[in-house]
């Protein structure tokens, strides 16, 4: 697994904007990448907003900043990508509280 952070433009969780000269259209969620793997992110993502509260809470967050559904679906989606390189990187099971790593900081510091 390569070190640096996951590019979310390869499982097409970014918004593409379309330009003409003074005219712009609203950005939509680009088709780039594997498509097989972007619907089952995006199918991982709804069941996530239902039953992880960090994801539930980063849609509330989203939709409370002005957000509309699916733009805000599309954040929930890069941020469960990061959740997922998370685990795969540093090999610990997901935890809510942060993991062992957390833990450790937060000890640090005390």
């Amino acid at each position: 697994m390569r070190e640096t952070r996951p590019d979310p433009e390869s499982f097409g969780a970014h918004p593409r904007f379309h330009q003409s000269g003074n005219k712009s259209a609203h950005p939509r969620m680009s088709k780039a990448g594997n498509k097989r793997l972007r619907r089952i992110l995006w199918q991982c993502t709804i069941v996530a907003m239902k039953y992880n509260p960090i994801i539930k809470a980063h849609y509330e967050k989203k939709l409370a900043e002005g957000k509309k559904k699916m733009v805000a679906i599309g954040h929930c989606m890069n941020k469960l990508i990061h959740i997922i390189w998370g685990v795969l990187t540093y090999r610990e099971p997901f935890d809510l509280n942060g993991g062992i790593r957390a833990q450790k900081v937060a000890q640090n510091a005390s």
